[in-house]
């Protein structure tokens, strides 16, 4: 009699989804790795030689090397954004994070975000470089465009307003408005 071969069966989507996750994982990996490496070279060559910050000009605000509000060291929860600086839509659910002290910036929208910052008046910041994760996020519709803008407005300059419980961030460019609440 013949031999009878025993194959196992494989269900090709289980090896489809395991593909994507180790695709995924590798993303963010490399994603994480890079962030740190910007903030860990970024520190290492801001520290190499005296910049404006360390030698703060009394006469120049722009050059004051503490944070423009007492926000500095809080943690925040976004709770609405304006496109335009008009028609606020709450994103309080989502959990979006930010963290900041005087020199950096840190937090999560669809992705952790990490940068330096820089004072450009006593009321407005700026980070150049900004470190982020890369996942596409689908679970909240417009998600991605939220996070796009906030780093958009990262670059261009963001002046901060606080109050009580409160902290706005608005793109001196595009006028897009990011209130946070604290994260108690």
């Amino acid at each position: 009699m013949g031999e009878i071969s025993h194959t196992p069966l494989r269900d090709p989507s289980y090896e489809d989804e395991r593909a994507g996750n180790r695709y995924s994982i590798v993303v963010f990996s490399l994603g994480m790795g890079l962030m740190l490496a910007l903030l860990y070279f970024g520190q290492s060559l801001s520290s190499s030689s005296p910049s404006e910050s360390e030698f703060p000009d009394s006469n120049n605000p722009s050059t004051s090397a503490s944070p423009p509000i007492e926000a500095a060291g809080d943690s925040w929860r976004m709770r609405t954004v304006s496109m335009n600086g008009t028609n606020p839509q709450s994103v309080w659910n989502g959990g979006y994070t930010l963290t900041l002290n005087s020199t950096e910036i840190r937090g999560s929208i669809c992705n952790g975000f990490a940068g330096t910052i820089e004072y450009v008046d006593g009321l407005t910041i700026k980070v150049e470089m900004v470190a982020f994760t890369q996942m596409l996020c689908t679970s909240t519709p417009g998600i991605m465009e939220v996070e796009e803008l906030f780093i958009e407005g990262l670059r261009h300059g963001m002046e901060i307003t606080e109050t009580d419980d409160e902290l706005e961030l608005r793109d001196i460019v595009t006028n897009t408005t990011f209130v946070y609440g604290r994260d108690s």
